[in-house]
């Protein structure tokens, strides 16, 4: 991006899916004082050009019709992006697999895609269990639900859901989160292997 004569760059994650999507989306969450995510937000329009970088890295599955997996997905806050192409994908392709989601945030008012993933849901209640935890929620019901995502709550889960013989375990967020998760992972004796 060229913002005010200065070249940046930013990595940002694709939250459409390839399958049912007639279109490629990046979701680009603005955040105070952010160079790129604020041109972003507030400049680019329709008939901008943006340089791209050959996509990377290796957060997906290999998909296919015949798997009957159970996939376990770990966001927090602007890290539901690429789960969405994952929910979106696993949903369309493995019609045998499931997916919970645990998707943490500061509040209510924070979260990303909310809409999308409650009708999601209601229209795969046996594939999609979605479940969301805030920081400080406007009305907390239930502790588990309520706080920081904490190794506790992590641990809790695992055991509550029964996550730990999920298939694959992919984790989204902001870095303090991800290695709290990895680490209550690793104490539970889940295979590295099945970490993304």
């Amino acid at each position: 991006l060229n913002v005010g004569g200065e070249e940046i760059r930013r990595s940002y994650s694709i939250c459409s899916n390839p399958y049912t999507d007639n279109e490629l989306r990046v979701a680009v969450k603005e955040v105070k004082d952010g160079k790129g995510s604020t041109m972003i937000n507030r400049n680019l329009k329709v008939g901008d050009n943006v340089e791209v970088m050959t996509p990377m890295g290796n957060f997906y599955s290999l998909l296919s019709g015949a798997n009957k997996k159970h996939y376990v997905l770990f966001a927090g806050g602007s890290g539901i992006t690429p789960m969405m192409s994952i929910i979106k994908s696993v949903l369309y392709v493995e019609k045998q697999s499931r997916i919970t989601l645990i998707y943490a945030n500061r509040d209510e008012a924070s979260v990303i895609f909310g809409t999308e993933l409650i009708k999601l849901q209601e229209l795969n209640t046996e594939k999609l269990n979605a479940h969301f935890v805030y920081d400080t929620p406007k009305n907390p019901v239930d502790a588990l639900y309520s706080g920081m995502l904490t190794a506790e709550k992590v641990g809790a889960m695992l055991e509550k859901f029964q996550l730990q013989s999920a298939d694959e375990i992919f984790i989204c967020g902001p870095g303090p989160l991800m290695e709290t998760i990895k680490n209550v992972l690793k104490d539970k004796k889940v295979k590295e292997e099945k970490v993304h």
